[in-house]
């Protein structure tokens, strides 16, 4: 969990802008200090010297102003097909799979 920033209004469309103290991916859940989750960062806007974030609320009008606000951040560990360490390809049964290697 990472913060985001404190709430700096809530828009006429009813989105949560927040100034950025860390850019999130877009689409990245937020929650509240209490982890309970208020929506999802829909946008980034604003120059890079002073970014905001744009949040998408879960409610609508969030009562938040002030509020500080979190993204949940994906290790990366885990989920189908990353990182190293399937099976083996390749050799014949009994050669341990890897190829090219002299006896």
């Amino acid at each position: 969990m990472k913060r985001i920033g404190i709430v700096a209004k809530i828009s006429k469309t009813g989105n949560i802008i927040v100034k950025a103290e860390y850019i999130p991916k877009i689409g990245a859940d937020v929650v509240d200090k209490r982890l309970k989750k208020i929506g999802y960062v829909y946008d980034v806007i604003g120059p890079v010297s002073q970014p905001y974030v744009v949040v998408r609320p879960k409610d609508k009008n969030p009562e938040l102003s002030g509020s500080e606000l979190f993204v949940v951040i994906e290790d990366g560990r885990g989920g189908k097909g990353k990182g190293k360490g399937g099976r083996k390809k390749g050799g014949r049964k009994g050669e341990g799979g890897r190829k090219g290697r002299n006896r």
